[in-house]
């Protein structure tokens, strides 16, 4: 096997495969990466749950296919001089040149790496990587990383109909906050079965999702996931298991409104969180007529106490939230105003865009 890649190609390409496969293996040849050259180059590598195949631009001089130790040659990308870097088979070693610098790495036979089945998946359509990335991007930060719920461990995605709409919706939640960000169901996703996708995959997914402009292909069965892209193909395992009835948690009775404007909002809280250093990191919310206060008060750092202009009509309330988690849900909100919609100081309160109802956080109070 003979072929020439420029360093920015190898560079991205690797950034892509390498973190699918494992640093340290009982099975050695899933901390390499496959590579085939023919009529065109194609780099590869799985954990047996994720697997990703990437197309790489090169000059193939030789065809031939083999895996070679993925992160050792990320490292060693990564330090090359901006130069072509030309590989070259010689019997068990590959040779990589690239100006003066000369690395010679072990290859494992390529016959005895695990692939993934390439079978279609019953369920196809494509999205834009603007709706693709909006559903991730709205609700990841809300993944619980509790592996005793590993059925949490993910983005929930699934169609319905609301409205007389067909939508797609991705949901997350960590039990103590809920995400949901919905797009107009793509043609073909109408009756797919409800996923749940892994958070690996979610963030090696979005890496894709930022070099690529063109519509992405999506298929879906009960167990695996498969994404493709122009010079890309992830296929994933799903976690096996059932998400929770997530309507349940959205609170029916907040007919209290709060309106502000949201770079207020998420300015006051992180200044006013620098003083909130106790385990729960807690900011109160007390919001009247008057508009929203918040405060923050700990023994070691000291009081903060901000006023924040806001539209309120309706009886005071007091509620108490983790700043991290109002902090995360506020960074999503685009628009110039947002809102709260409250019931009292102890029931969970909604999040949105102002006259925006496509996504909605809810989130619950702290009780200490």
């Amino acid at each position: 096997m003979r072929f020439t890649i420029t360093r920015q190609d190898l560079l991205k390409a690797l950034s892509h495969v390498a973190p699918i496969a494992e640093r340290k293996s009982t099975i050695p040849i899933l901390s390499n990466l496959k590579i085939e050259a023919g009529n065109e180059l194609l780099f590869t590598a799985t954990n047996t749950d994720i697997e990703i195949i990437e197309k790489v631009p090169a000059q193939v001089a030789e065809e031939g296919k083999t895996t070679l130790p993925a992160h050792i040659l990320h490292d060693i990308a990564r330090k090359l001089p901006d130069a072509d870097v030309s590989f070259e088979t010689k019997e068990t070693q590959m040779l990589i040149t690239a100006g003066r610098a000369k690395f010679a790495l072990p290859m494992l036979p390529a016959d005895d790496f695990p692939m993934m089945a390439g079978a279609p998946l019953p369920f196809k359509f494509t999205i834009t990587p603007d709706d693709l990335i909006a559903l991730i991007d709205k609700t990841k930060f809300a993944v619980s990383n509790e592996e005793t719920r590993y059925y949490l461990n993910g983005i929930y995605l699934h169609t319905l109909e609301e409205n007389g709409q067909n939508i797609l919706r991705s949901a997350a939640t960590d039990g103590g906050r809920l995400a949901l960000f919905d797009v107009p169901a793509p043609d073909g996703s109408k009756g797919m079965p409800s996923v749940i996708i892994p958070k690996q995959v979610i963030g090696e997914l979005r890496k894709l999702l930022d070099d690529t402009s063109a519509d992405v292909t999506v298929e879906v069965s009960e167990t695996k996931t498969r994404f493709s892209f122009e010079h890309a193909v992830m296929t994933s395992k799903l976690i096996d298991g059932k998400y929770p009835n997530y309507l349940a948690v959205i609170p029916k009775g907040n007919d209290k409104t709060l309106s502000l404007k949201t770079a207020d909002f998420k300015e006051s809280v992180d200044r006013i969180s620098s003083v909130s250093v106790d385990k729960f990191k807690a900011v109160k919310m007390i919001v009247s007529k008057e508009g929203l206060t918040l405060t923050a008060s700990t023994p070691e750092a000291g009081t903060g106490t901000e006023d924040i202009a806001a539209k309120y009509d309706g009886d005071t309330i007091e509620i108490l939230f983790a700043y991290r988690k109002l902090l995360d849900m506020a960074n999503q909100i685009e628009t110039e105003d947002m809102e709260f919609q409250l019931s009292d100081g102890t029931s969970p309160a909604i999040m949105k865009e102002k006259d925006n109802d496509h996504f909605i956080y809810v989130v619950m109070p702290l009780r200490l």
